[in-house]
């Protein structure tokens, strides 16, 4: 790139040092030649106009990347979750808009405010023993909790999860005072 360049999308011109990197492609090689591409609009607006892309269809990529992420981890292949295992993307994005407006069968937490959006629900193999089946062994669930879960078993996050409902009830009950370090009441 030699001088100024201005974007065919959003009509502004940019001085050559910035031109050279907001719209140069990656150089190409083509057998014993090397040459490098323009692109003829700016990556400003590559971004946006991606990013528009994906706020319309957040759900539908959440729910595409969520099976595709568990058909790795569980050795499956997509086809084999979604067929086998019945992983539809209707079904699973109608499962999680489900749970987002209701919390976190686990916590009980709002998504809302978690303040991470689509980041903080995730879906849950409730019981890693068996068979991924969608309906039967799945729960959309918070990160937190997710992670907190592992591969726990349901007997063991049971009891998990009681030992917190246990500390939670006793904390309500028992409010701990504040202290100075070396006081009595900071223990």
């Amino acid at each position: 790139m030699s001088g100024p360049k201005t974007c065919r999308t959003c009509g502004v011109t940019y001085p050559a040092d910035e031109a050279a990197v907001l719209f140069q492609r990656k150089t190409e090689s083509a057998g014993m030649h090397t040459y490098r591409t323009e692109y003829a609009t700016c990556r400003p607006c590559q971004q946006t106009k991606r990013d528009t892309v994906k706020v319309a269809n957040r759900w539908p990529q959440k729910m595409r990347d969520t099976l595709k992420r568990h058909a790795g981890r569980l050795g499956y292949s997509v086809s084999d979750l979604a067929l086998r295992f019945g992983w539809n993307l209707s079904v699973m994005e109608h499962e999680a808009r489900h749970a987002y407006a209701n919390g976190c069968p686990y916590c009980h937490k709002s998504f809302k405010s978690m303040g991470r959006d689509l980041f903080n629900i995730t879906l849950d193999i409730v019981n890693p023993a068996i068979p991924p089946d969608f309906i039967t062994n799945t729960r959309w669930v918070c990160d937190t909790c997710n992670r907190a879960k592992g591969g726990k078993d349901p007997s063991s996050w049971g009891a998990y999860m009681a030992g917190f409902r246990r500390h939670e009830e006793e904390a309500r009950r028992q409010p701990r005072q504040l202290g100075f370090w070396g006081d009595a009441t900071c223990q």
